[in-house]
Order: C-alpha cells, then structure tokens, then sequence
C-alpha cells in the first residue's frame, strides 16, 4: 500500500490557508489574486516534488470553486469558466488543481525526454516503453506508443492493466487537457479584447454593487421573471413596463422606464472618451460634443467630432452600447453606425479631408 501523508497534510494545510483568505477583510479580486500567489506556487512547487493523490487535490479543487464562485457573486450551480479563464479574457485566472496536476506531470515527462544526459534520456526512453510493453504484452512500436500515450481507445490497445503507477502512466490521463473550452454567450464577445476585462486582475474603476453584477450578467443568471425564474415563475413579464419576458436584454437596452438609465449609461462613456480625447488634443485639433459639424450640410450630431482643419483630417466618435450577444451584435452595430454616418463621410471625402 502506497502511503501519502506528506502530500495529504500539505494539501489540508492549504484547505486551512484557502479558509483563512475567504474569511480576510481583502477585496474578491484581491482574494483571487492571493489564491493565484500563495496557494497555487505553493501546490506547483509540491507537485513537482512528489506524487499526490487526484482526491485530496479535487476537495481542494472543490473548496476553491466554492469559495471562488462567492467572490464572484454566482450560485454554486453556475458555469466554473469564470473561475479558470485567463485575466484578459474574462475570468480569475485559477488554474484547477488537477490540471496542475497533468501539468507537472507533462512537464516533467518531457524534461526526462529531453534531457541532455544521454543516460537519462535512454532511461526515460526504455521505462516508458516498458510501460507500453506490460499493457500490450509484446514490444510495442513507435506509433503504438504514440497511440498509449495519446489517450487512444483503439482495440489495439488495451485499457485496462496491473501495471505500476509512474509519470508515464499519469501522462496518459493527462491528455485530457486538450478538450477544455470556454462557454457563454457573452464570454464569446468579451474574451475577444482584454480591456472588456480590465477590472478582473485589480478591480480598477469597478466599486463593489457593480462587481456583484457583472459576473450573474456575463453567464446570464441574473434571476429575473424571464430569466433564471422562468422555470418555476408561470408570469415572465417585465416587472417595471410587463413587457412579455423579463429577460436580461430587454432590461439592460429595451425596457422604456429604464430608458433614463441606459442614457447615463451612454454619457458616462462618451465623457470618459472626452477625457481622453482632450489630454492627447493637437493645437490644430477642434473638438465638438454632441454637436452637428459646422463643415457639412448634415443636421447628424455625433457624439464625438475632432476636425483639424489644417491636415484636413476629421475623427467621428458615435457611442452605442449594444448587448452582448454573440459577436455578430457588434458587427451590425457598427454597419449601422457606418450605414448612418455614410452622407457625412462621402461630403467630407470631396472637400478633400480624411475620415
């Protein structure tokens, strides 16, 4: 019998340290972040150093899901995505701690293998092969040694033996890595451009009420009638105009008492565009807000318009916050805006300046 008490009390020590971080005064991104730091290097560095059972390191996995999804503000049942995408494409980064597992474990396979002592390198070689040998009960070739430790199901290769457990025969199981895939419909946009994702590392310019939301909205499990309630609610509509379904859609950009709401929402991005705008403006620069252009016979007013007379180039800013459904939403948004604005373009393209 195979004893692992080192590994085991290491792993119920980090329990204890991911308890403590959940029960710290630290804001959710900081206390992802301090996960990413302490928890994970420390689990790596183990890891690299011994074998450890896959079941004390899913409870472990199990405990960071638990306590990760609170952080984020999402019910237990929701999608784990969130917890394991990288920063820049919408989620805290964590790596599962069986994945980090087979991580190890290909690492230090392919260390063995490529080793530039030869004597290694043969050793490497001929123990991994008498793995392959044992299972199939002759010697294998290459390619059916490829086949094993890919992960195959051929018939040529048996699945089940007695052989003895080493980084060989955990590499096979490893190859599961390669069919973990991101979910979501949001997610499908927002991963697209790391700035969608800014606040996730640090929090920067998110306060606490919009960090509770963003995470149910980008799964879409905000419980609203003709959302997430809509399998035990028999009365979906609208609780503010009752429009038919209560979906997230139509309360972020359809719902008419909303209306006020979506133009702060508008406006608010507008002016941080401003901002921007006015601390890199040229001397030859002119910019206009929410105004029709002085240089055109259109009665249009952008949000935003830059004209520099003097290299007769002209900037138009037009602000829309469509919802984020699928990326094809923010490629018709933009032929529309295109579509609008095309009189204006065509009327300064013939006085010469560029838009």
């Amino acid at each position: 019998m195979r004893h692992f008490a080192t590994a085991v009390e290491t792993i119920e020590q980090l329990k204890r340290e991911v308890k403590a971080i959940d029960q710290s005064l630290l804001l959710p991104w900081q206390k992802s972040d301090a996960i990413n730091t302490f928890i994970t290097t420390k689990l790596s560095f183990h890891l690299k150093c011994g074998t450890v059972p896959k079941k004390p390191l899913n409870e472990l996995d199990a405990l960071i899901k638990k306590v990760g999804k609170k952080w984020l503000n999402l019910p237990i049942t929701a999608s784990c995505e969130p917890l394991y995408l990288p920063y820049a494409a919408g989620g805290m980064n964590i790596i599962p701690t069986s994945i980090l597992a087979d991580i190890s474990t290909v690492s230090h396979a392919f260390r063995l293998l490529t080793s530039n002592d030869r004597t290694t390198q043969k050793l490497a070689y001929d123990s991994m092969k008498e793995i392959v040998e044992k299972r199939m009960k002759k010697e294998p070739t290459m390619e059916e040694m490829a086949e094993f430790y890919n992960g195959s199901k051929s018939e040529n290769i048996p699945q089940k033996g007695n052989d003895v457990s080493s980084c060989w025969t955990q590499l096979r199981g490893a190859q599961t890595l390669m069919s973990k895939t991101s979910q979501g419909r949001v997610y499908n946009v927002t991963a697209k451009n790391p700035a969608s994702n800014h606040f996730y590392r640090n929090g920067n310019f998110t306060r606490l009420t919009e960090w509770n939301f963003i995470h149910r909205a980008r799964l879409n499990i905000v419980p609203l009638n003709g959302g997430t309630k809509r399998f035990f609610l028999k009365d979906q509509s609208c609780r503010k105009c009752k429009y038919p379904c209560e979906t997230l859609q139509h309360v972020l950009n359809n719902c008419e008492p909303s209306f006020e709401a979506m133009t702060k929402r508008h406006n608010a991005v507008v002016d941080r565009l401003m901002d921007g705008f006015k601390q890199r403006k040229k001397k030859t620069q002119e910019i206009l807000l929410d105004k029709i252009i002085p240089i055109t016979s259109s009665t249009l007013r952008p949000d935003i318009t830059i004209i520099d007379t003097q290299n007769k180039e002209v900037i138009l800013v037009d602000v829309t916050c469509p919802f984020e459904n699928l990326p094809a939403a923010f490629v018709k948004a933009r032929e529309r805006k295109l579509e609008k604005y095309q009189s204006i373009k065509a009327e300064l393209e013939d006085q010469g300046f560029n838009l």
